[in-house]
């Protein structure tokens, strides 16, 4: 008899909100769905685990970092644990 090895599961109710988001988020968005302050999501940029992009004009004084859906549903199927 062989087991059937299932990835991390994630709501349906967890799917049908990531859905509602835009395809790139903010990161107060991506903060908020994931339900964590926005120097945690800095912080997982800083080590890689999250991915985004930088809109912001070359040369300006502050990043504008846009995250895309995909990479967000990546994030939490990865951080989710079945308990």
């Amino acid at each position: 008899m062989s087991k059937t090895v299932q990835s991390n599961p994630v709501s349906q109710s967890a799917v049908a909100a990531l859905d509602r988001l835009p395809v790139y988020v903010t990161v107060g968005q991506a903060a908020e769905y994931l339900g964590i302050s926005t120097s945690q999501i800095a912080n997982f940029f800083d080590s890689g685990e999250l991915a985004a992009v930088n809109i912001g004009s070359p040369g300006a004084k502050r990043p504008a970092y846009r995250i895309a859906r995909a990479d967000l549903a990546a994030f939490e199927r990865r951080r989710t644990t079945k308990l």
